[in-house]
């Protein structure tokens, strides 16, 4: 039997004690650059303090004058929409609060529109029976801006803070790789600083991922170089272009049941130049991708930001009983698509264009590069786009559209 998990006990307790502390700051200070700079002990700086266990930083602008409340910009990645929309609550109260939260507000974002227009904040009070029944207007501003704080710090946002403030704790006193949230952030800001555009990362791959110092590898536990492991192989998508036994398309999908939320980053270098590559996995989707460049940034760009655009928000909030994988390759000339939805499968398309064997239940929904051109014509791309069979093949047919459409364009211009 399963026992009660209370841990919400201390992430309830967390948001009631920062409500606390934005509201006495607020009362403190007139000015929104007091607001957010004043470091007296007797009313802001134990507010201050606590924005390391919330994720969250004040903002700057160029010449340093403080300019709003947000989110780590290391973290950003695992920040999702609702969670956005309550920080913008926050930060605007903190700046320019002074009464009720949503006093001179003409418009809010959508996710804070539902609270404020759910039954509990839109009914008023009938009778002192009602749950929501209150004499004192400081109780319904304290409940509105606990509503908008939990909207931006969920549970799980806390418990994730919660443990990355752990690993930096650790990493301060140890030297060792990075992991978690601090590999996350440091393979961001490399690839940032290199010009490349970095994968967006879902939260439950963050957790288990693991980089080098350098930056030009990252995974999760279930990538390895060791060969006789019952690991994939840590060279993203390498061999699965060469129908490597250990990095098959079946094997992708069905190993690690209980761990299914994967992903690897890592560069390869070999006579034909140097091969950026990653292969990332959830339960209803598959992404392998490789780019072969030797230096120049644009291709691996261009699909990069098409999968942070169409695919990782799939990866991150999937719910869907429909599944889908999609390989791209500029070195092997690999693109196709297979999916579970057996309306998607095209008959004829040609199983040697496809490192199978395919997971049970797959078939291929079209392969637009490696087939003869006398035996078969894939479907074009815009019509599987329309035909929309479900939310992930649409989007790993966006995805390859813009893969194939970007290796056209850097052909153009190298004829």
């Amino acid at each position: 039997m399963n026992k009660p998990n209370y841990d919400w006990v201390r992430w309830d307790r967390m948001r009631w004690d920062f409500v606390n502390s934005l509201m006495k700051t607020v009362k403190a200070h007139s000015d929104a650059t007091e607001r957010l700079t004043c470091t007296n002990p007797k009313c802001c700086l134990g507010f201050i303090e606590s924005f390391s266990n919330f994720g969250i930083e004040i903002c700057r602008d160029d010449s340093g004058v403080p300019i709003r409340l947000d989110f780590m910009l290391s973290l950003y990645t695992l920040v999702k929409n609702k969670m956005q929309d309550g920080m913008v609550m926050v930060s605007d109260y903190l700046l320019y609060g002074n009464g009720h939260p949503l006093e001179g507000a003409m418009e809010v974002p959508m996710a804070v529109g539902e609270v404020i227009h759910s039954e509990y904040f839109s009914r008023g009070a009938q009778d002192h029976a009602d749950v929501h029944f209150t004499q004192k207007p400081a109780d319904e501003i304290r409940e509105l801006l606990y509503a908008f704080v939990h909207l931006t710090f969920p549970n799980e946002w806390l418990l994730l803070n919660h443990k990355q403030n752990l690993a930096n704790h650790h990493n301060s006193s140890v030297k060792d790789l990075p992991f978690g949230w601090d590999a996350n952030a440091r393979m961001a800001q490399l690839f940032e600083a290199a010009g490349y555009e970095a994968p967006l990362l879902s939260v439950k791959v963050v957790e288990d991922l693991i980089s080098d110092e350098d930056g030009s590898y990252a995974r999760t536990s279930h990538f390895s170089f060791d060969e006789d492991s019952d690991s994939w192989n840590a060279i993203a998508g390498y061999h699965l272009g060469l129908a490597m036994s250990d990095a098959s398309l079946d094997r992708y999908w069905n190993d690690f049941p209980e761990r299914p939320d994967a992903f690897v980053y890592s560069e390869h270098g070999n006579q034909a130049g140097t091969g950026m590559g990653f292969v990332f996995k959830s339960p209803t989707l598959f992404v392998s991708q490789q780019v072969w460049e030797s230096g120049a940034n644009g291709l691996w760009n261009r699909c990069t930001q098409s999968f942070n655009k169409h695919l990782a928000s799939l990866l991150n909030e999937s719910n869907s009983s429909d599944s889908a994988m999609v390989v791209f390759s500029d070195y092997r000339e690999d693109a196709y698509i297979v999916s579970s939805v057996e309306e998607s499968w095209d008959e004829y398309s040609p199983m040697s264009a496809v490192m199978g064997p395919l997971p049970k239940g797959f078939g291929i929904v079209g392969v637009w590069t490696n087939y003869e051109e006398s035996r078969y014509t894939p479907h074009p791309l815009d019509d599987v786009i329309r035909a929309n069979w479900s939310a992930e093949i649409t989007a790993c047919a966006r995805y390859l559209k813009d893969c194939l459409e970007a290796v056209a364009e850097n052909r153009r211009s190298f004829s």
